[in-house]
């Protein structure tokens, strides 16, 4: 996509707007800042205005993950990151604007994190693979996958899509933030997984 029109949309105040009212809609924690939704919300056009200009002018970078252990059955505790309420609304504003060059890529089975996309819709079509008399399951997982994932690999992929180096430098700042060690990792369960 044509480098200054992504960069547009991304920074326009309706999308920032659109990413707001998504993430108030998922009413998360704070982050590291201890901002809160509702204090967010309290200067809720100069904030958003903030977060523009500094998207324009190239000055944002992320704030660190507020990060804690949870305990996922299968393999134990796993470190869990909480992004500031600011980075969700500029990580959503990149979804927004990239979820529409990469979703077509997925193939029509795949249903996590995907607009328009449910596990109510997964579930049926396993009811109708049931009713085709396919009898096999397979649960497959990648170990570690959030842990490993290389940065500079997958900026290369990313790069082959998006034409635009003020989004590729945006990207690289968010997976710095997320980093588990030099270059590698990203935090699991940010608003930007489908996209990337």
């Amino acid at each position: 996509m044509n480098d200054s029109t992504l960069w547009q949309k991304l920074t326009s105040e309706d999308n920032l707007y659109s990413a707001w009212l998504k993430v108030a809609g998922n009413m998360g924690a704070g982050g590291v800042d201890r901002v809160s939704i509702e204090d967010f919300e309290l200067n809720l056009y100069d904030n958003l205005g903030i977060i523009k200009t500094l998207l324009e002018n190239g000055g944002y970078d992320f704030l660190p993950l507020l990060k804690f252990e949870a305990d996922k059955p299968s393999v134990g505790k796993r470190t869990l990151g909480i992004p500031a309420i600011r980075d969700r609304i500029t990580q959503q504003a990149m979804v927004n604007v990239l979820n529409p060059v990469f979703d077509h890529e997925f193939l029509d089975c795949s249903y996590a994190y995907r607009p328009r996309k449910s596990a109510h819709q997964a579930l049926n079509r396993v009811e109708n693979y049931i009713k085709q008399e396919c009898r096999w399951v397979v649960d497959a997982d990648i170990t570690s996958f959030f842990d490993t994932v290389n940065h500079s690999i997958l900026i290369e992929l990313l790069a082959t899509k998006i034409d635009d180096n003020k989004m590729l430098t945006l990207i690289n700042k968010l997976l710095d933030t997320e980093a588990v060690s030099n270059s590698v990792g990203i935090s699991q369960g940010g608003s930007y997984i489908a996209t990337f």
